[in-house]
């Protein structure tokens, strides 16, 4: 996992385009994000509260995102909350970081890796980062 927080560079945003004190709506709010993402080269944004120790949903979790529904479902379905560094990793910190699916599912603590690869793959958008709230 990298944090990049002391690279990213400001987002112009050009005259005609609404600015944040104009979103009232949550489709406003979705359209800034999903700007945000594809500015800064991400495919996918999830906006969640961090999960509890004793939490194992992701859907539960989730507030607002991209991805698709049946990513979420198959990810709880095969109960992979549990051992996930970056699960893990958003507990600790508030710092944004992305991640390489391929190297951090090998350090799972519950041995998921191959499974948690078969499932990004096919379901989730490849380049995510994830901006962890206070």
């Amino acid at each position: 996992m990298v944090d990049f927080s002391g690279h990213l560079s400001p987002i112009t945003v050009s005259a005609d385009q609404r600015g944040a004190e104009a979103m009232t709506r949550e489709a406003d709010v979705r359209q800034a994000l999903e700007k945000v993402s594809h500015t800064y080269g991400f495919t996918g944004f999830l906006v969640m509260v961090v999960p509890a120790k004793t939490c194992c949903s992701l859907a539960d979790t989730v507030v607002m995102t991209n991805w698709p529904k049946d990513f979420l479902v198959n990810y709880d379905a095969a109960n992979m909350m549990a051992g996930s560094p970056v699960i893990a990793r958003l507990r600790r910190s508030t710092i944004p970081f992305t991640y390489d699916t391929t190297l951090d599912s090998h350090r799972r603590s519950d041995g998921k890796g191959n499974q948690v690869l078969s499932l990004f793959r096919t379901r989730q958008p490849e380049a995510r980062c994830l901006y962890p709230g206070p």
